[in-house]
């Protein structure tokens, strides 16, 4: 019988492989049930961090207070997220600049909490002003994303800023000018 120095069999050894190759493929392959029916929204798959990724979207893209902006923006990440078969806080990071890469003096936007010590980064006012307002966009997201607050712009595609006007240009047109915004920064566009 061939044996190797810690005493097992090449059967034995190659067996173990085996079984070892198996599970690893096994829990490759597994999809919890959980996850297969995850909860959706205009057709995106809500992951266990979209509401926290949302409200940091919105608070990057438009600030602490702007909600209406922000359902309709969270309704665009949405549509494409469904589009993409892609989760809603992926969709929503690779969509917006502010939690992809944001500039030098708003690093601390993708680490957004809620929870009594500042982010990393912070450089703003007292946390504990801006705290309570970053709590009532995590339950207004979280609205959104229930369905309790409808989308005030369901036609929209895309939102950004002046920087888009190129859009017109290839035929897109813009949409949804009535949101009322405390900060007009975001516009929105869709395709005729």
């Amino acid at each position: 019988m061939n044996r190797f120095d810690d005493g097992t069999t090449e059967g034995a050894q190659a067996a173990a492989m085996l079984l070892i190759f198996l599970l690893i493929v096994g829990l490759v392959m597994y999809h919890s049930p959980a996850e297969s029916q995850a909860p959706t929204w205009q057709g995106a798959r809500i992951d266990r961090d979209a509401v926290l990724t949302g409200a940091r979207l919105c608070v990057g893209e438009t600030g602490f207070r702007d909600h209406e902006t922000c359902a309709a923006m969270i309704g665009v990440i949405a549509r494409r997220a469904a589009r993409r078969d892609v989760c809603f806080s992926r969709m929503a990071t690779l969509y917006s600049r502010a939690l992809r890469s944001p500039q030098p003096g708003r690093r601390w936007v993708p680490l957004l909490h809620d929870a009594p010590e500042p982010p990393q980064f912070w450089a703003g006012a007292s946390w504990g002003f801006y705290r309570p307002q970053f709590a009532a966009m995590i339950a207004h997201v979280r609205s959104v994303l229930a369905g309790d607050v409808g989308d005030p712009c369901p036609s929209a595609e895309h939102f950004g800023g002046h920087m888009d006007s190129h859009r017109m240009r290839s035929g897109w047109v813009r949409v949804c000018d009535d949101i009322d915004t405390t900060r007009p920064v975001q516009q929105f566009w869709s395709r005729p």
